[in-house]
Protein backbone atom coordinates (compact mmCIF):
# COMPACT_ATOMS: atom_id res chain seq x y z
CA UNK A 1 0.00 0.00 0.00
CA UNK A 2 1.23 3.49 -0.83
CA UNK A 3 2.21 5.33 2.37
CA UNK A 4 1.69 8.74 0.72
CA UNK A 5 -2.01 8.03 0.30
CA UNK A 6 -2.37 7.13 3.96
CA UNK A 7 -0.33 10.17 4.99
CA UNK A 8 -2.51 12.49 2.90
CA UNK A 9 -5.68 10.87 4.24
CA UNK A 10 -4.57 11.47 7.82
CA UNK A 11 -3.63 15.05 6.95
CA UNK A 12 -7.10 15.69 5.53
CA UNK A 13 -8.83 14.48 8.68
CA UNK A 14 -6.51 16.51 10.90
CA UNK A 15 -7.38 19.65 8.93
CA UNK A 16 -11.08 18.80 8.84
CA UNK A 17 -11.28 18.64 12.62
CA UNK A 18 -9.60 22.06 12.91
CA UNK A 19 -12.44 23.83 11.10
CA UNK A 20 -14.67 25.76 13.48
CA UNK A 21 -17.89 23.93 12.64
CA UNK A 22 -19.72 25.52 15.58
CA UNK A 23 -19.68 28.82 13.67
CA UNK A 24 -20.76 27.24 10.40
CA UNK A 25 -24.06 29.10 10.26
CA UNK A 26 -22.41 32.46 10.97
CA UNK A 27 -19.49 31.98 8.59
CA UNK A 28 -21.56 30.20 5.90
CA UNK A 29 -18.90 27.51 5.41
CA UNK A 30 -20.16 25.24 2.63
CA UNK A 31 -23.39 27.24 2.10
CA UNK A 32 -22.74 27.65 -1.65
CA UNK A 33 -22.14 23.91 -2.03
CA UNK A 34 -25.23 23.06 0.03
CA UNK A 35 -27.35 25.49 -1.98
CA UNK A 36 -26.13 23.94 -5.25
CA UNK A 37 -26.89 20.41 -4.02
CA UNK A 38 -30.37 21.41 -2.86
CA UNK A 39 -31.33 23.39 -5.99
CA UNK A 40 -29.75 21.21 -8.67
CA UNK A 41 -29.92 17.69 -7.27
CA UNK A 42 -32.32 17.19 -4.39
CA UNK A 43 -35.08 19.56 -5.55
CA UNK A 44 -35.26 17.70 -8.87
CA UNK A 45 -36.63 14.64 -7.07
CA UNK A 46 -40.10 13.78 -8.38
CA UNK A 47 -42.93 12.58 -6.19
CA UNK A 48 -44.62 13.47 -2.91
CA UNK A 49 -42.09 11.83 -0.59
CA UNK A 50 -38.39 12.39 -0.05
CA UNK A 51 -35.92 10.74 2.32
CA UNK A 52 -32.37 11.97 2.85
CA UNK A 53 -29.60 10.49 5.01
CA UNK A 54 -26.51 12.65 5.56
CA UNK A 55 -23.26 11.17 6.83
CA UNK A 56 -21.31 13.79 8.74
CA UNK A 57 -24.09 16.29 9.42
CA UNK A 58 -22.13 18.21 12.06
CA UNK A 59 -24.30 20.85 13.73
CA UNK A 60 -27.18 20.34 11.28
CA UNK A 61 -26.65 23.45 9.10
CA UNK A 62 -27.35 21.47 5.90
CA UNK A 63 -30.48 19.98 7.51
CA UNK A 64 -31.82 23.47 8.27
CA UNK A 65 -31.22 24.56 4.68
CA UNK A 66 -32.87 21.37 3.39
CA UNK A 67 -35.95 21.72 5.53
CA UNK A 68 -36.43 25.36 4.53
CA UNK A 69 -36.06 24.51 0.81
CA UNK A 70 -38.19 21.35 0.81
CA UNK A 71 -41.07 22.35 3.11
CA UNK A 72 -44.25 22.66 1.08
CA UNK A 73 -42.71 20.93 -1.93
CA UNK A 74 -43.10 17.37 -0.60
CA UNK A 75 -45.89 15.77 1.40
CA UNK A 76 -43.55 13.59 3.48
CA UNK A 77 -39.99 14.65 4.27
CA UNK A 78 -37.59 12.43 6.22
CA UNK A 79 -34.17 13.91 6.99
CA UNK A 80 -31.78 11.82 9.07
CA UNK A 81 -28.06 11.53 9.56
CA UNK A 82 -25.09 10.49 11.61
CA UNK A 83 -22.01 12.34 12.76
CA UNK A 84 -18.94 10.10 13.06
CA UNK A 85 -16.65 12.82 14.45
CA UNK A 86 -16.72 13.27 18.21
CA UNK A 87 -15.40 16.80 17.74
CA UNK A 88 -18.33 17.85 15.57
CA UNK A 89 -21.11 15.88 17.23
Amino acid sequence: MNNNIIKNKKFFYLQYNKIDWKNQEKTKINSLIYDYIIRNIISNHKGNNISIFDIGFGIGFFFKMLLAALSGKYKNIVIEGCEPSRVNY
